[in-house]
């Protein structure tokens, strides 16, 4: 009678598969947050362009719409040599 509490052929593979995938991902998310924390003056760049589209008047043609905001934010970020 095999022993129960030694894991199965599925189990085995189940938490050999959950484990490389946390060593693949782990990575990409280190150097992400590094790679965020760095460029401070992109982060400033959002922030400011962000709030000089939320300070422009809305198009009264436009209606509910909002790509002439987008079409701001996204003109005041490459004035500043920034992309989206």
């Amino acid at each position: 009678m095999p022993d129960s509490s030694s894991p199965t052929g599925l189990q085995l593979a189940l938490m050999l598969a959950l484990s490389l995938g946390t060593v693949l991902v782990a990575p990409d998310s280190v150097r992400t947050a590094i790679a965020q924390t760095l460029n401070a003056g992109r982060e400033r760049n959002l922030r400011e362009c962000n709030l000089a589209e939320k300070r422009a008047a809305p198009d009264p043609d436009e209606g509910l719409k909002t790509g002439s905001r987008e079409f701001r934010y996204k003109a005041c970020l490459s004035q500043r040599g920034d992309i989206e």
